[in-house]
């Protein structure tokens, strides 16, 4: 019951170990085909988990972003925002 979930875990763990000159795409964006009920996992998934790390990422990006140094830090929170909102279905991409 917990496969997609814990591949899609291992898929965005080197994006939260290492979120600078990365970014995170859907995978439909890269030529790959979304497996069906991707979208229903992504709700199933914000209802349990999802909405409470959202919320938590963007206060730490808020609080961070309210110094200098903690600037770089704060834009890496919202990117793993991005990421806990809902992570089936999303590859990650170099910016270079």
């Amino acid at each position: 019951m917990g496969i997609p979930w814990s591949i899609a875990a291992f898929r965005v763990a080197p994006f939260a170990a290492f979120p600078f000159g990365r970014t995170l795409v859907d995978a439909r964006t890269v030529g790959e085909d979304r497996i069906v009920g991707t979208g229903l996992a992504n709700v199933l998934w914000i209802v349990f988990a999802g909405l409470w790390l959202f919320i938590g990422h963007v206060l730490a990006g808020i609080a961070l972003c309210l110094t200098v140094i903690g600037i770089p830090f704060g834009l890496a929170h919202f990117k793993l925002a991005q990421v806990c909102w809902a992570p089936l279905g999303k590859r990650i991409q170099s910016t270079d």
